[in-house]
């Protein structure tokens, strides 16, 4: 397979894991955190258009920005509800940075503020990952990790447009996937009382 290879397949495995959690939100088998998603639309997308303009790796973040995007839509949709923290404030100051660190420093410093603050946006979701593990998808998360790992390897080379975002979106997964599993073990009247 060559480079380019690689980074279809992970934009291919992120597609496929979004179309699994659409279906799963829409049944109510998991539920996911609107302002999170929204975010990581948001700061998806100020990464993929900082790494095109660097002719980099941008097809992962690119089809992150759509999903997040859709995902946000859904998950509005179907619960009406939107829970508002001190660190979703938090994540607004950073797409604001973000968009101020490209004002100042170009597309490359943009690409390693939106790719930090993408991490950061899910803490939301992390934390709500934490405290009700049973409620979200073990296999939505190892997809996306899979989908990172992709175009992590597919990279051209080890510079920032090619491989900074997809890399610190692998080792994120890679804890959301071990927080998550966490309902394998957990007693079952934790499960069904999850207060």
């Amino acid at each position: 397979m060559s480079n380019h290879d690689y980074l279809i397949a992970g934009g291919a495995v992120a597609g496929a894991v979004y179309l699994a959690l659409w279906v799963q939100i829409w049944l109510g088998i998991s539920r996911q955190n609107f302002p999170t998603w929204t975010l990581w639309a948001i700061m998806d997308g100020i990464t993929a258009a900082s790494i095109i303009l660097q002719s980099g790796n941008y097809i992962l973040p690119a089809v992150y920005a759509t999903g997040s995007l859709i995902t946000a839509a859904s998950i509005f949709i179907k619960t009406r509800t939107v829970k508002w923290t001190w660190v979703e404030t938090m994540v607004v100051t950073l797409v604001i940075a973000c968009f101020v660190v490209w004002r100042l420093s170009g597309p490359r410093m943009a690409t390693i503020a939106g790719t930090i603050a993408v991490i950061i946006a899910g803490i939301p979701q992390a934390i709500d990952m934490w405290k009700r593990p049973w409620e979200s998808s073990f296999l939505a998360y190892l997809g996306f990790f899979v989908a990172n790992a992709l175009s992590t390897f597919g990279g051209k080379d080890w510079s920032i447009e090619e491989r900074f975002y997809p890399g610190l979106c692998a080792v994120f997964c890679l804890i959301i996937v071990a927080v998550i599993a966490r309902k394998f073990w957990m007693p079952e009247e934790t499960n069904k009382n999850p207060g």
